[in-house]
C-alpha cells in the first residue's frame, strides 16, 4: 500500500465512515503528512471534515487545548495521528462517553501507518478475542522472560479490551495501528521485576538494545535499579524515571498489561508499532482510567518485553 491507500483503509474498513458523518482530525508538526492523506481520502468520499493543528503538548496523556476537547465533542468521528498520545486523556474520553468514536495514533510515521494498516482488523479481532477470553478467565498472571522479568498480578477488577481496529461503533476508541488485547491490573497486587529490553514510550528512536529493569512492589515502581545494567541501560531508567515521578507517586502504578498481536509490523524503535507486534507484550505505568480504573494521572508510558512466557491460573 501507499500512503493514500493506507488512509483510505483507516477510514472506510478501520472507522466504517458513512458519507453523513462529521470527521475531526487533530495534528501536530510531526504529522502533517498523514493528515495530508486522510484529507485527501476525506474530500474524495465528500466527508464533512475539519482539521485542526495543536502545537506538541510535551507528554503521553497531557490534555489537548480546550479548543480540541470542544471539537472532539461536536464530531462522531476523531482522528488523532499526534507526537504525543492523546489516549489517556480526558478530552477523548470524554468525546466517546458523548457517542464519538475516535482512533488515536501517538507517534505515527508514514512508514508505521502504511505498514500496520496492512492488518486485516477481522483476524486482529479473532487474535484478541482469544487473549481478552484468558484474561477474563483468568485471577492472576506470571510474566517470565529468560532475561529475569518475573512478575505477578492479579486480573479481577477489570476486564480485558481487544484493541482490534474494528472503530465502527459509537462509544468505541482505540489505536491506529491496531493489535493487542489489554487489561488494567488490579492497583496493588503486582509484585516482582520487570526487563524492559524493547522501545519505552518517550524514547522512540533512541537505541533500545540496552536493558531498563525496574522492580515493582504492591502496585507500584519501587527502585529502577540503576546498578544492575550498563552505562546506556542507566540512561534509559533514568529517563523513565524523569519522566514518571515528577507526576508523583501515581505515576509509578502499574496501569496496564497488554499483548501484541499484529503481525504485519516490524520492530522499528516506534512504540505505537512496537507495542503491537506478535510475540511481544507491554506494561504501562501511570494512567489506567481508560481501561477502567480511576488512576487519573497525567502520564501513561509504555515499556516493551520481548518473548515473553505467560502465565495465566
Amino acid at each position: 500500500m501507499n500512503l493514500y491507500e493506507a488512509a483510505k483503509r483507516a477510514l472506510s474498513l478501520n472507522m466504517g465512515v458513512k458519507s453523513s458523518e462529521k470527521v475531526f482530525i487533530v495534528f501536530d508538526e510531526t504529522t502533517e503528512e498523514i493528515a495530508d492523506a486522510l484529507r485527501d481520502v476525506a474530500k474524495s468520499l465528500n466527508l464533512e471534515l475539519t482539521l485542526d493543528k495543536i502545537n506538541l503538548t510535551g507528554g503521553h496523556g497531557i490534555e489537548p487545548p480546550e479548543k480540541i476537547r470542544k471539537q472532539m465533542l461536536e464530531h462522531k468521528l476523531i482522528l488523532a495521528p499526534t507526537m504525543y498520545s492523546l489516549t489517556h486523556t480526558d478530552a477523548v474520553r470524554n468525546a466517546v462517553k458523548n457517542g464519538a468514536r475516535a482512533a488515536t495514533l501517538p507517534g505515527i510515521n508514514k512508514e508505521i501507518f502504511i505498514q500496520g494498516l496492512a492488518a486485516d482488523p477481522y483476524e486482529l479481532h479473532t487474535k484478541g478475542e482469544q487473549w481478552c477470553k484468558k484474561l477474563n478467565n483468568a485471577s492472576s498472571v506470571n510474566v517470565k522472560t529468560s532475561k529475569g522479568t518475573d512478575i505477578v498480578f492479579s486480573v479481577q477488577k477489570y476486564k480485558a479490551e481487544n484493541d482490534d481496529g474494528l472503530i465502527t461503533q459509537p462509544g468505541i476508541f482505540g489505536n491506529l495501528p491496531a493489535g493487542e488485547a489489554f487489561i488494567a491490573p488490579d492497583e496493588t497486587s503486582a509484585n516482582g521485576v520487570i526487563v524492559f529490553d524493547g522501545t519505552i514510550g518517550g524514547q522512540e528512536g533512541e537505541d533500545i538494545s540496552s536493558e531498563v529493569i525496574v522492580t515493582v512492589k504492591d502496585g507500584f515502581i519501587v527502585d529502577f535499579n540503576y546498578e544492575k545494567t550498563n552505562a546506556s541501560g542507566k540512561i534509559r531508567a533514568q529517563k523513565l524515571s524523569r519522566t514518571l515521578k515528577p507526576y508523583g507517586k501515581d505515576a509509578l502504578l502499574l496501569a496496564e498489561f497488554g499483548i501484541g498481536t499484529n503481525n504485519t509490523l516490524k520492530m522499528s524503535g516506534n512504540l505505537l508499532g512496537d507495542e503491537k507486534l506478535a510475540d511481544t507484550i507491554h506494561f504501562a505505568f501511570g494512567n489506567n482510567c481508560s481501561m477502567g480504573g480511576n488512576n487519573n494521572v497525567k502520564v501513561h508510558i509504555d515499556c516493551l518485553v520481548l518473548n515473553p512466557e505467560i502465565i495465566l491460573s
